[in-house]
């Protein structure tokens, strides 16, 4: 939904930040976040959004993305 509203108002970068509700690990948190993006991206093929950055706090989640990352954009 975040990617839709910040599409529909001509965002150009999105900032997005792991989110957790206390019930996940940093893995399901990756996979299901980056999945979602690829599933946007690749259903609105003129989306408008030319960055998207997933901010992290600390090296072990930043890796953890890059791992889910290279597995689902590859």
């Amino acid at each position: 939904k975040s990617l839709h509203l910040a599409e529909s108002n001509n965002a150009g970068n999105v900032v997005i930040i792991p989110c957790d509700c206390g019930t996940h690990d940093i893995n399901d948190i990756a996979r299901v976040q980056l999945s979602s993006i690829k599933t946007y991206l690749s259903t609105h093929k003129n989306c408008k959004i030319k960055n998207i950055f997933i901010v992290m706090e600390d090296k072990e989640s930043y890796q953890v993305f890059e791992e889910y990352y290279n597995r689902i954009f590859d």
